[in-house]
């Protein structure tokens, strides 16, 4: 079932499914062969282990060789993935040494290569948990969105699936080998129990603040390196100058125009009554750089068309309904979220405004004064 899943989703959405086809396939045929084992006890099955540790070191291998020396460009989760595949892999091979009776080790260390791994989930599952006081304590003090301390609770309850529950499950699995008449049944059903009400509460708390949840995940893959075209060219190692240079904060001028933020107090009270929270360019009267527009007084003093512009000005101006986040360099256009800037990427390498070709892109964020700091900076290779 679950091949034929990721078959539909590679030929008719044409999803990146990578080699999870062939890995599923892989292991269907492997347990295939221990229920051949376990049933008539004529394999030799500890020849099959070895066979699925090769085949996970070599796709390791391959990766590895690829990136490094080949300088193909793979994701480095995928890596990590991999990674984690040879070392389960490794993990079969201890437990299958302990039923052939070819080690006599104790069932806690045959299990050392997950615990080690759970170990390092449940630690960083913990980090998690600490860092959801900074993010309360940011989105007091409007610094941090109601998305990031939603999605940050999410992924703290999401994650227990990868910490604590199979800890728990690893040691029933070694109580119940080392120790005779160990309560496994009781243990079982409690954690049975867990593991139901856990996901009870994961569907419930998905549904409810899905919108929240999505842009949370959208906010943290931002860091991800945006593609401008389909074939990307090699290109030299960039230093560090064009962060560098980019100001810390910018002020917005209009819904898609953006100023340097300048350090002088004049030029801080200037561009204070310049701009405000709503910072709309009708309600403050100021000349838009990008279009070479002056507002209209009757505009100006319409209190229902000011109200109605001001709304605007807090969405993208693509859509109309998302939270602009993202400001164009060198022409400093913003007023446009991401999945809208991921769409117009796919057709040109240019501002959507002004056209002019764009060298990096900058996810920013109102702080308490009203300005906008640059949180991310992605550069761009075309």
């Amino acid at each position: 079932m679950m091949m034929l899943f990721l078959i539909i989703l590679k030929i008719k959405f044409n999803f990146a499914v990578g080699n999870s086809i062939f890995d599923i396939f892989f292991s269907t045929i492997f347990k295939i062969i221990l229920l051949i084992h376990f049933r008539f006890k004529q394999i030799e099955i500890q020849c099959l282990g070895y066979a699925v540790l090769a085949y996970y070191l070599l796709r390791l291998f391959a990766i590895l060789f690829s990136k490094f020396f080949l300088n193909v460009y793979i994701q480095r989760y995928h890596i990590y993935i991999q990674g984690i595949k040879t070392l389960l892999a490794l993990q079969l091979m201890f437990i299958i040494f302990k039923w052939k009776g070819m080690i006599d080790w104790n069932w806690f260390v045959i299990f050392s290569v997950s615990w080690s791994l759970l170990v390092i989930l449940f630690i960083f599952h913990l980090i998690l948990i600490l860092s959801i006081i900074e993010i309360t304590h940011d989105y007091l003090l409007r610094r941090a969105t109601k998305s990031q301390l939603i999605g940050s609770v999410w992924l703290i309850l999401y994650f227990f699936s990868f910490s604590g529950i199979p800890m728990w499950f690893c040691y029933i699995i070694c109580q119940n080998q080392e120790i005779i008449n160990y309560p496994i049944r009781q243990s079982s059903l409690t954690l049975s129990i867990i593991v139901i009400l856990q996901t009870f509460i994961i569907f419930i708390f998905s549904t409810v603040f899905r919108n929240h949840i999505k842009n949370y995940i959208q906010d943290i893959s931002f860091e991800e390196e945006i593609k401008t075209s389909k074939n990307v060219q090699k290109q030299p190692k960039i230093n560090n100058t064009l962060r560098i240079s980019l100001p810390k904060k910018l002020i917005q001028i209009s819904s898609t125009y953006f100023e340097y933020f300048k350090s002088s107090s004049q030029q801080i009270q200037q561009n204070q009554n310049v701009t405000n929270n709503n910072c709309s360019v009708i309600n403050q009267k100021v000349k838009l750089n990008a279009f070479e527009f002056v507002a209209r007084l009757d505009q100006i003093h319409s209190p229902e068309k000011e109200s109605k512009l001001m709304q605007n000005d807090e969405k993208c101006q693509v859509c109309f309904l998302k939270e602009p986040q993202i400001v164009i360099f060198p022409c400093r256009h913003g007023g446009i979220c991401k999945d809208c800037l991921k769409q117009w990427l796919q057709q040109s390498p240019n501002c959507y405004i002004c056209r002019q070709k764009i060298n990096q892109l900058c996810k920013v964020q109102k702080d308490e004064t009203g300005n906008f700091t640059i949180m991310e900076t992605v550069i761009c290779y075309v």
